[in-house]
C-alpha cells in the first residue's frame, strides 16, 4: 500500500494485487459475453412467444359485460362529476350530494373493474359494494336527470352496471 497526498493530508492508496492483469476483462470478452446473454434471452422470448404449448384463453376476463359496464359507469361518472364542479364554480351547490355519490361510485367502479379484469377471487365481494354505490349514485342522479344530461347519463350507466352485476352474481 502506498500513500498519496491529497491537499495537506496523506491518504493511503491500495496497490493492485499481484494478479491484477490476470483478473482484467477485455472489452471484446465483455461484449461477446453480453451478446451471448442477449442471444439466450432472445431465444427464450421467441420460445415464449411461440405459444404452442401455452394457452391464453383462460387469462381473459370471465365477466366481460360487467367489465365494460364498470368502465362506462366510471367514464359517465367522471363527466357528471366534472359538470357538478362547474356548477359549484357558478355558485350552484344543489348538486353537492350528487357529486359525493358520484365520487364514491367512481372509485368503487374502478376497483371493481380492476378485479374483474384480473379474474380476482375478490370479484364477488367488491361487486356487492360497487353495486350498492351504483344504486346510491343512480338514485341521487335521477333527482337531477331532467335538468342535467350528465346526471341522466350517469344514472343510466349505473343502472346498466347494476344489471350486469346482478347477471354476473346469478
Amino acid at each position: 500500500m502506498s500513500n498519496e497526498k491529497v491537499g495537506n493530508v496523506m491518504v493511503p492508496v491500495p496497490s493492485a494485487p499481484a494478479d491484477y492483469e490476470a483478473t482484467q476483462i477485455s472489452r471484446r470478452k465483455l461484449l461477446s459475453g453480453a451478446g451471448a446473454i442477449g442471444a439466450a434471452l432472445a431465444g427464450g422470448l421467441a420460445y415464449a412467444a411461440d405459444g404452442s404449448s401455452h394457452e391464453h384463453a383462460h387469462h381473459a376476463p370471465r365477466h366481460t359485460d360487467a367489465l365494460v359496464a364498470a368502465n362506462q359507469c366510471s367514464q359517465s361518472g367522471r363527466l357528471c362529476l366534472a359538470h357538478c364542479l362547474v356548477s359549484f364554480e357558478e355558485g350552484d351547490t344543489k348538486l353537492a350530494t350528487c357529486a359525493r355519490s358520484v365520487h364514491n361510485m367512481i372509485s368503487l367502479c374502478d376497483a371493481f373493474a380492476a378485479q374483474v379484469a384480473s379474474n380476482s377471487k375478490y370479484v364477488s365481494g367488491i361487486a356487492t359494494v360497487c353495486r350498492a354505490a351504483c344504486a346510491d349514485c343512480e338514485k341521487e342522479c335521477r333527482k337531477h336527470e331532467d335538468d342535467h344530461v350528465e346526471c341522466r347519463q350517469c344514472a343510466d350507466a349505473c343502472a346498466k352496471l347494476i344489471a350486469a352485476i346482478d347477471e354476473m352474481m346469478s
